[in-house]
């Protein structure tokens, strides 16, 4: 019988099929940015696979072209004066982060395009990766004046690597990402879906619990300081948001002109 899951938005879908919950971004349009509706619905879909036994791996992919754009950058108009949106500010995503962390059953992204920002985030919160030849990853916030990602990105590729990364802010082409370790394998553009689902599937009849253990274990014992530093992430990126440098990222990316940083 089909498993019934949470209710959500049309933006974000999901459905169980073999004991793999697969979640799907779908706002094509918006190459799949986040706002704080599709935010709430993640959180609900990740926290309900974690108690629903019929669940037993998850994945999650982004619809159309792109895994992920990263936050809507249209939502900082509250705090950057850009315009009125009811979308969301760039730390909304850090909710998501906790849940698939917590998640005590495997996890496996599909980067079936550009993940970028928070997009990155997302990925990089779940325990695999496996990438399109076409898909890159962005650690894009400092082009917008933001200071983020500090947390997951350096376990993956260290703090020189990380530093490199956060400070250029270029997109991280699928080889080279397999190569750093943000991805697991990469495939044929038109195959990563069909690829991914069947890693979650050999996932999925798996010992469940001693993968949650063992991801606990992994996370605990050899970043144990991850979720503090993650509340510290949140922290920076506050208040890296209120400064005269970001503001003016904002407004450049609205107006799409490159930004006149003036060091404030």
């Amino acid at each position: 019988m089909p498993v019934p899951v949470p209710e959500t938005s049309e933006l974000v879908r999901a459905e169980v099929d073999s004991g793999v919950l697969a979640i799907s971004l779908n706002r094509p349009a918006k190459r799949n940015a986040l706002n704080r509706a599709m935010i709430e619905d993640l959180c609900v879909l990740i926290r309900w696979a974690g108690h629903q036994p019929a669940v037993r791996s998850l994945m999650l992919h982004g619809n159309g072209s792109a895994f992920c754009a990263g936050d809507d950058l249209s939502g900082l108009g509250p705090v950057h004066g850009v315009g009125p949106s009811d979308s969301t500010e760039l730390d909304a995503y850090q909710p998501v982060i906790y849940a698939l962390l917590r998640l005590r059953k495997p996890s496996i992204a599909a980067v079936n395009g550009p993940a970028h920002g928070a997009g990155m985030e997302l990925a990089l919160a779940c325990d695999l990766r496996i990438g399109a030849e076409g898909c890159n990853f962005g650690p894009v916030t400092a082009l917008f004046g933001g200071a983020s990602f500090t947390s997951l990105l350096p376990l993956y590729v260290g703090v020189p690597t990380a530093r490199r990364l956060l400070y250029f802010s270029r997109p991280v082409p699928a080889n080279e990402a397999l190569n750093l370790g943000l991805l697991d394998e990469v495939t044929q553009d038109g195959d990563v879906l069909d690829r991914t689902r069947t890693v979650a599937r050999e996932l999925a009849v798996g010992p469940t619990q001693a993968y949650g253990q063992i991801k606990y274990a992994l996370l605990l014992g050899m970043a144990p300081q991850l979720f503090s530093s993650l509340i510290l992430e949140d922290e920076i990126t506050r208040a890296s948001m209120q400064t005269s440098d970001a503001r003016e990222g904002s407004i450049a990316h609205a107006e799409r002109r490159p930004p006149e940083f003036t060091g404030e």
